[in-house]
């Protein structure tokens, strides 16, 4: 695939096909020699390598593609022995393309291919030192990863009336996930030696469908989705030590909205989210989900001033996989969250056209609640230890806009 790239960037920087593969793979093959082959990298980000393609002519497909290259290093600020490099010569192809099948029927997909590569340079895992014998030392050390991900989907939409009063779609997506640097950087559950190589890229296939629809006076939308993932990348952070594993696991859910306008200047809208997802690998759900969402708002607004009232409630969330979460230790679960009910309100004023006032109030009846996806309180002398930090409590606000121009 690397090769079908080298003509089309020869052509761009005017140099012969075969004197840049000679370069770039001579650079790459010479370990000793990394710098030359960022620079080569470098030379060809520096200019831009995109080509698109467009044809509209009766039922023929509309078409784009791209074609990039870059060069990139990123090394978070650690000890050294605490580091390694997702260090990326990355090649970038994507294609996408539309149909249309008959006036108010069309067909869309797409398609890309990413070129990934991580290389590990931490002396100890699970350790910031770790002298010689030590059971800390990196059994990857020096170790390569280098892969290429591919992403697609396709999509059927029919527009429900000539007007465009809505849109029927479904569709099926497939995307693959490179792992990141707090992912790798965890021991492995087998072996408790580095998860560097052991640590597999995600690939979710999901199924999306769905209806949007308007009026006048009136829209809204519903959709759902049902998706499978394969090796999801899941932390478990306690019992120590933390490990990163790779679990097979499904995912489901929902969102309606639905918005009325009452009056010219007077509109209604709720909105209601809903996510299930189950770890299949260990039989049990998977950690760090969101609860059932509701939202009910009403807003008035003309030219001079604006007013807005919002109700949020939540669900209890009591499926749970206490210790695992993501990258972060204090986003784990940490136990059942109870559902809670908040109510704001804001207004603003516009004297004239430069200079807005608004101000509101959050959290009206000032009621304790905490997320299910928040941080875990920490033991603080002189603190009341609580399982969540709680959300800010009844709070007033102002703010004052004024445009200069």
């Amino acid at each position: 695939m690397t090769s079908s790239l080298l003509p089309l960037a020869g052509s761009i920087l005017e140099i012969p096909p075969s004197a840049i593969r000679n370069m770039v793979f001579w650079s790459l093959s010479h370990s000793r020699l990394p710098l030359l082959a960022f620079k080569v990298a470098s030379i060809l980000v520096s200019l831009v390598r995109r080509f698109r393609i467009t044809r509209l002519s009766g039922n023929r497909p509309r078409i784009s593609a791209s074609c990039t290259a870059s060069s990139r290093s990123s090394i978070p600020r650690m000890r050294i022995s605490m580091r390694f490099s997702l260090t990326t010569i990355s090649l970038r192809k994507s294609w996408e393309a539309t149909q249309s099948l008959t006036p108010r029927t069309r067909l869309i997909g797409g398609f890309r291919e990413d070129r990934h590569e991580a290389l590990d340079q931490r002396a100890c895992v699970g350790a910031t030192m770790c002298p010689t014998g030590s059971p800390y030392q990196n059994d990857t050390k020096g170790a390569t990863d280098r892969r290429w991900l591919t992403s697609g989907f396709g999509r059927l939409e029919r527009d429900l009336a000539a007007g465009g009063i809505g849109t029927l779609y479904a569709g099926v997506g497939h995307v693959e996930r490179f792992p990141d640097y707090w992912e790798r950087l965890r021991q492995s559950p087998t072996t408790l030696k580095s998860a560097f190589l052991s640590t597999r890229p995600e690939k979710t296939t999901q199924l999306d469908t769905g209806v949007l629809w308007g009026g006048n006076s009136w829209s809204g939308s519903l959709s759902a989705f049902y998706g499978k993932v394969q090796d999801y990348i899941l932390i478990r952070w306690s019992p120590t030590p933390a490990l990163t594993r790779n679990v097979d696991a499904t995912t489901m859910g929902g969102e309606a909205s639905f918005a009325y306008r009452l009056a010219r200047s007077l509109k209604t809208d709720v909105t209601l989210a809903y996510v299930r997802a189950n770890n299949q690998s260990d039989g049990k759900p998977l950690a760090q989900q969101p609860p059932l969402e509701t939202r009910l708002g009403v807003n008035y607004e003309n030219r001079t001033v604006s007013f807005g009232a919002l109700a949020r409630v939540t669900g209890r969330q009591d499926r749970v996989d206490i210790g695992s979460g993501n990258i972060v230790a204090n986003g784990m679960d940490i136990g059942p969250t109870g559902g809670f009910a908040i109510f704001s309100f804001n207004g603003a004023y516009r004297p004239r056209r430069s200079l807005l006032f608004t101000g509101g109030v959050d959290n009206l009846l000032n009621r304790a609640y905490a997320e299910h996806i928040s941080r875990a309180g920490a033991m603080v002398p002189g603190f009341i230890q609580t399982t969540r930090i709680n959300e800010p409590g009844r709070t007033f606000w102002l703010k004052v806009n004024f445009d200069v121009d």
